[in-house]
This record gives C-alpha cells, structure tokens and sequence, in this order.
C-alpha cells in the first residue's frame, strides 16, 4: 500500500486545518490552535513510542503517523459547526453521528484526504465512511 510520507501528510494536515484557523473568531481561533498543535503532537509521541519500542517498516510508519495525525480531524469542523468539542452536540448538526470520530471519517472522505494520502485505497463499502 502506497501511503504518503510523513512530510506530504503533515502537510495535507496543516493545509486543512489551517483554513479553520485563518477563519475562526477569537472565541474559537485557541481551540484550532490547541487542536492543531495536540495532533502533531500525538504523531510525534506515536513515532516516538514506535522508534523505542518496535521500529516497524517505513510503511507502517507512514500509517501510524496518518492514524495518530488524523486521528481528530473531525474535530474542526466540529467546533466551526457546534462551537465546542462536546461530542453530544454533534447530533443536533448530524444526526446519524455519535461523535467526531464519525465526522473525521465523513472529514476524509468528502475532502479527499484519504484518497490523496493513500492514493491506491479503494473504498468497498462507501457507506461505512458516510
């Protein structure tokens, strides 16, 4: 499975997410921020934890730092939307979702993300990421 590198989904990351950071109030502008700032710090713990420990592949480094990256992604449409990181509020604007897990999939899915940062997957089931 070809998976970008860690350097083209940083990125892909900060490309995205700093749109919300361009545009946000001051009520909201930290929270982007923090968000931002704690994923690239989730890979980089990940990494770590990875490098003292098993040293996989380059691949499953690639995909580890993806998954720990990505991981809230949800998370900034979630506050544009809601204004807040509870989860419970998410239903209100989605129904069918019971978290930003949820939407992080809806996330990658309908801004192409996945299929830029691993450009051979092939969804067969496109309703499980909907």
């Amino acid at each position: 499975m070809d998976i970008r590198n860690i350097e083209e989904q940083k990125k892909e990351f900060k490309d995205y997410t700093d749109k919300y950071i361009a545009g946000a109030d001051k009520k909201t502008t930290g929270g982007y921020q923090d968000k931002q700032a704690h994923s690239l710090f989730v890979m980089e713990e990940a990494l770590l934890v990875d490098a003292l420990f098993t040293e996989y592949n380059e691949s499953f480094k690639n995909l580890l730092a993806l998954e720990s990256l990505f991981h809230d992604i949800g998370r900034f449409e979630q506050l544009k939307v809601t204004g807040s990181f509870r989860d419970n509020e998410l239903s209100v604007y989605y129904p069918n979702m019971k978290d930003h897990g949820d939407l992080g999939s809806v996330v990658m899915n309908e801004h192409g993300l996945l299929k830029k940062l691993i450009p051979d997957v092939r969804m067969y089931d496109e309703e499980v990421i909907k």
